[in-house]
């Protein structure tokens, strides 16, 4: 990042859309069903629930616990009580699962993607002061969130300009709005 590149530094004022707790509908196909999230956070974290030692009644029963959270911020909590959780399972599957979840939010809505696009150029930081030093950036930080975001639009961005860009996850497919 040079010093003259334009920054968001927060996921917050006017760039809350950035953020997994921004309210847009994420539909997915799992356990034989149509479901619809009203956030990416909650999406992220019912994707843990494939990482517990659960039987198919205990899942079912989780996934509609999460889709009854009324708040990103309960189904981050539900996320970390997760019980029978294979945690270095989880952690080696969390990345890839983060970039599934963001590429289903920005491509299911239009005006969201379109907004990261016009962020082109744009260094993105997901700063924060709740310690989260992973996905984002409290004082120092790894900022994985922001990477990918950044990923996700630079890969866009490409496509349109008719540049091929190897797909990031070829394996999932989900539907975009037309």
């Amino acid at each position: 990042m040079t010093d003259e590149q334009k920054r968001v530094l927060s996921f917050s004022g006017e760039h809350r859309w950035l953020s997994n707790f921004w309210e847009s509908p994420i539909q997915f196909y799992a356990l034989g069903e149509h479901w619809e999230f009203s956030t990416a956070e909650q999406v992220f974290q019912m994707a843990k629930l494939q990482f517990a030692e659960l039987s198919l009644e205990e899942l079912n029963e989780l996934f509609e616990q999460v889709k009854e959270l009324e708040t990103p911020g309960q189904a981050k909590r539900f996320g970390r009580r997760i019980p029978r959780l294979d945690v270095p399972a989880w952690n080696a599957a969390r990345d890839k699962t983060m970039r599934y979840v963001v590429a289903a939010k920005f491509t299911q809505s239009k005006e969201l993607r379109q907004k990261l696009m016009e962020l082109e150029g744009y260094y993105l930081e997901e700063g924060n002061h709740w310690g989260d030093r992973y996905w984002g950036v409290d004082g120092t930080g790894e900022n994985r969130l922001g990477k990918i975001l950044m990923e996700l639009r630079d890969d866009w961005l490409s496509k349109s300009r008719g540049i091929f860009v190897e797909p990031m996850f070829p394996e999932y497919h989900f539907r975009a709005e037309q």
